[in-house]
């Protein structure tokens, strides 16, 4: 039952996202300069909690993903992020995401905007450790919001905060992306 709940609720995700990247172009009339492909790169730090009275760790992530700016609100991402390993004394995670998300952004003064992420990812989160080991694949809500700020016409620097829903793994991350 629950399994069936998660992939409805991935399922409503990407038709939401899919419908939100189709239905705002056709009422915001983009401007051709900013639309088009881009390609990002982040780095920052995750933050790992594995139950079991464990604790939270950090560790250090990064990530690149390709994407396509529709207009200066929607946006769509396809991205992976490698989010590190920690150790919680003799108990090793680690855990890498491939994701789809939509990006909505609004301007909020000159240079800035403040966006939102909101997609699924496909999680593959493993623990080893105590003569055990634990592997899980599942799909599961990531969701964000971050800033950006525009530092050139195709280059755009980033700082946000993401969760991937299930796996318990959030991350802070600072970014780059360019546009062509």
């Amino acid at each position: 039952m629950r399994n069936s709940i998660k992939k409805s609720f991935t399922s409503l995700v990407l038709a939401g996202a899919l419908g939100a990247a189709f239905a705002v172009p056709a009422m915001a009339a983009p401007d051709a300069a900013d639309a088009g492909f881009f390609v990002s790169a982040q780095a920052g730090r995750s933050r790992f909690d594995i139950g079991d009275g464990f604790g939270k760790k950090n560790a250090t992530l990064g990530g690149v993903g390709v994407g396509y700016t529709f207009n200066p609100i929607v946006a769509v991402e396809l991205s992976y992020n490698d989010y590190g390993k920690v150790n919680f004394g003799g108990v090793d995670g680690k855990a890498k995401s491939t994701q789809f998300s939509a990006l909505l952004s609004a301007p909020i003064a000159n240079e800035f905007s403040v966006y939102g992420r909101l997609g699924a990812a496909s999680t593959d989160r493993k623990i080893t450790g105590f003569g055990g080991n634990s592997s899980d694949k599942k799909t599961e809500a990531v969701y964000g919001v971050g800033f950006g700020y525009n530092f050139a016409k195709n280059i755009k620097g980033t700082v946000e905060y993401q969760k991937l829903d299930d796996s318990k793994v959030e991350a802070l991350t600072a970014g780059v992306k360019f546009g062509f």
